[in-house]
């Protein structure tokens, strides 16, 4: 018989921020979650998992903001011909928000919006040497309505010469999409009738990071040492 659970899952918050200077900033809202979980087989299961968030964020003088944000995954993972641990799934994510400009010091033009994400993934884990020597590759896709179309590949290698030594290395390519911050902010508030000092850029290009990593980690007792190096080049 194949087990089949169901998790579901509620939070309310409320809270606030002190600040050194000027009133509290007040913070609430909730949100639920529901993840179903399935084995197919023993080297075979899937999962699907849903939420909905609302938040809510008052600066005093500032600005209000009302955020809902509803997202859905689907996972499946399968071993394949015993050495190919393959995982592979999708991911739609739907946010609204509504901003009030409340100050005259910045403005969020236009004062709401709605944003789409829609995302794809897939990485192979290749046991080459099983339990000794493994190669990792993979990517995600994805689409989202700031910069448009994004790939974020990686591949890496793990080797175990002994059971307490562990060498690896990578190359990832990793993304920074732009926000309503980056494309929409405005400082002063239009309202003032002063001229902008700060002006938000719809062409505003996600900012792209490449990782190339290498590491040692040796075991003995209870103790272990890791050292790695990481080379990295940001990119606009």
């Amino acid at each position: 018989m194949r087990m089949t659970p169901l998790l579901c899952r509620a939070t309310v918050t409320a809270g606030f921020f002190g600040q050194l200077t000027g009133p509290d900033i007040d913070v609430d809202g909730g949100n639920v979650l529901g993840r179903w979980t399935r084995k197919l087989a023993n080297d075979s299961n899937v999962m699907v998992q849903s939420y909905f968030d609302y938040t809510h964020r008052l600066i005093p003088n500032v600005f209000e903001e009302n955020r809902e944000t509803f997202d859905i995954e689907f996972q499946h993972r399968i071993v394949i011909a015993e050495r190919h641990d393959v995982i592979w799934g999708g991911n739609y994510r739907l946010s609204h928000d509504d901003i009030g400009n409340l100050g005259p010091s910045l403005a969020f033009i236009p004062d709401n919006d709605t944003v789409h994400l829609v995302s794809a993934y897939v990485q192979d884990e290749f046991h080459l040497i099983p339990g000794k020597f493994s190669l990792i590759a993979g990517s995600k896709f994805e689409y989202n309505s700031f910069s448009g179309f994004e790939i974020q590949p990686t591949g890496r290698f793990v080797w175990n010469p002994t059971p307490g030594q562990t060498f690896w290395g990578a190359i990832s390519r990793a993304v920074r999409t732009p926000t309503r911050i980056d494309q929409d902010l405005v400082s002063p508030n239009p309202s003032t009738g002063a001229p902008p000092v700060l002006l938000g850029n719809k062409d505003f290009e996600s900012e792209t990071l490449v990782a190339y990593e290498l590491g040692y980690r040796i075991k003995a007792l209870a103790y272990s040492l890791d050292r790695s190096r990481r080379v990295l080049q940001r990119l606009r």
